[in-house]
């Protein structure tokens, strides 16, 4: 129900009556002993209120350090699993070179051309061969009755030694062969050599007699002889 104009003007005027005593009354000054009191409330939790600051700051900073030792004891942990991850491939990759030259030297003795052509595939799988593959690729390349595994020993001996070995590998080899196809080969690595040893190497053998009349005659035209 809705009041009219008349009686809310009255309404206020009653609570204006009973109100307004309360606005003339005076506010009584605190007493001394109630000032004392207060005082020493507000000095307690002013002496108390660093020690809470500090408590604060300590938990901040426990908090803090125990989340970088937890950073730091797992950077560590992973650093030794990648050590260790590392230690093993490198263990894994050494047996591995191994096998596979142990296969090379099992291939090249075996009666099948085919079985010697794997053994030089393999060869080219390892980081590098020692004396005792060297001698055997030097044997097949000298001595093996398959031009085409002649061939493939001689690829692998230019791949891994230095043009000195070469000069004396494929020079000592031409003396070997009979095969017009690997005297070019072995020629043409020479020449690719191009020093001073390697040209007088490949002079001497196309005018030896050993040299085929048909590799004698382009090595003479190539050279402008």
């Amino acid at each position: 129900m809705k009041k009219s104009k008349e009686n809310r003007g009255n309404w206020i005027t009653e609570d204006d009556l009973l109100f307004k005593p309360l606005d003339e009354m005076e506010i009584p000054e605190p007493s001394i002993s109630s000032q004392e009191s207060f005082m020493r409330k507000l000095s307690h939790l002013s002496a108390n209120e660093p020690i809470n600051s500090r408590k604060w700051q300590i938990r901040i900073y426990l908090k803090a350090a125990v989340f970088a030792a937890v950073f730091v004891t797992g950077w560590f942990l992973s650093s030794i699993s990648n050590r260790n991850d590392r230690v093993l491939l490198q263990n894994v990759q050494k047996q591995l070179d191994s096998n596979n030259r142990l296969l090379v030297l099992t291939l090249l003795q075996q009666p099948s051309a085919s079985d010697r052509l794997q053994a030089t595939n393999v060869s080219f799988s390892l980081p590098n061969i020692d004396n005792q593959v060297i001698n055997a690729l030097v044997k097949a390349l000298e001595n093996d009755t398959d031009p085409n595994v002649k061939i493939k020993c001689a690829e692998v001996l230019a791949a891994y030694l230095k043009p000195d070995s070469l000069n004396k590998i494929f020079g000592s080899a031409l003396e070997y062969q009979s095969e017009p196809l690997v005297q070019l080969v072995l020629i043409n690595y020479l020449r690719s050599i191009g020093n001073a040893e390697s040209k007088r190497i490949v002079n001497n053998f196309i005018n030896s007699e050993k040299a085929d009349e048909f590799v004698r005659s382009e090595m003479k035209h190539s050279l402008n002889l």
